[in-house]
C-alpha cells in the first residue's frame, strides 16, 4: 500500500483531492497489481483533539477520499487527557462505513495516548483492524519492545487489531523490526530533500522504496 499526505514536514496533512486522483490513476495506469492508496486525514498540524468544525471537515475530507477512488484512509483523535476520542472516532469510522470496503487505519497520534493496551482495545471497539506505532517512542528502534507487547495484547485479548510498524523504518533495519516484534505490517516515509533554486521540501525517496520492496 501506499498512504498519501502532504506537509511531510509538518508531520503529513490531509492532501488536495486532485493529488488523491492523480495517484489513484497513475496506480491503475503503472502497476498491474494495483497498490492501494491509503489517504491521511489529517486538517492541521499540531495535536489530535479537534474542535466540531475540524472534525466537520475531516468527515468532508474522507468522503472525497472515497469519491476520487482511494482504498482507504488513515485517521486519528484524542482527547486533552491522552486518550482516545472515541465519540470523534465513532463519527470518524461512521463516515467511512458509508463507503463500503473503505480500509481504515488509526495513525500515531496512538503514540501519544497515556495507556497503549487501553486505547488499543478503545481502537478495536470502534471497528478499526490497523494502528500505525512506533510503540510509543519516539522511532521504531527505540519502541521494539513495546511493539511486541502490543502485538501479544491484540493476540490474547482477541483484538484483531494488526500492529504496524512506522516512525524510523528504514531498509537496513526492516527484516529485524519485523522479527523482533512480531509485526507483519510495516510502515516506511523513505522521504529525502528535494532543492532547487526556489527553496526545498520533503519527497519520497524512490530508490529507497525500490529497495524496501
Amino acid at each position: 500500500r501506499v498512504e498519501i499526505c502532504s506537509g511531510l514536514k509538518l508531520g503529513g496533512l490531509t492532501p488536495s483531492r486532485g493529488i488523491v486522483q492523480c495517484v489513484v490513476q497513475m496506480m491503475k495506469r503503472d502497476f498491474e497489481s494495483r497498490t492501494r492508496v491509503m489517504v491521511l486525514i489529517r486538517p492541521r498540524p499540531g495535536d489530535f483533539t479537534y474542535s466540531s468544525d475540524e472534525l466537520e471537515s475531516m468527515l468532508t475530507d474522507i468522503e472525497d477520499a472515497a469519491r476520487a477512488g482511494a482504498d482507504g484512509v488513515v485517521i486519528g483523535a484524542l482527547t486533552r487527557k491522552g486518550d482516545v476520542d472515541s465519540d470523534a472516532l465513532g463519527r470518524l469510522v461512521a463516515k467511512c462505513g458509508a463507503f463500503p470496503g473503505l480500509d481504515v487505519t488509526f495513525h500515531r497520534a496512538f503514540d501519544l495516548c497515556r495507556d497503549l493496551a487501553a486505547s488499543l482495545e478503545r481502537i478495536s471497539a470502534a471497528g478499526i483492524k490497523r494502528v500505525l506505532t512506533s510503540g510509543g517512542k519516539d522511532s521504531v528502534d527505540e519502541g521494539r519492545e513495546s511493539l511486541a507487547k502490543l502485538v501479544e495484547h491484540s493476540r490474547q485479548k482477541g483484538l484483531g487489531v494488526a500492529i504496524m510498524a512506522g516512525g524510523g523504518v528504514t531498509c537496513g533495519n526492516a527484516a529485524a523490526i519485523a522479527r523482533e516484534t512480531g509485526c507483519q505490517e510495516l510502515h516506511g516515509s523513505l522521504k529525502r530533500i528535494q532543492r532547487t533554486s526556489m527553496g526545498e521540501w520533503l519527497v519520497a525517496d524512490e530508490e529507497q522504496v525500490l529497495k524496501m520492496k
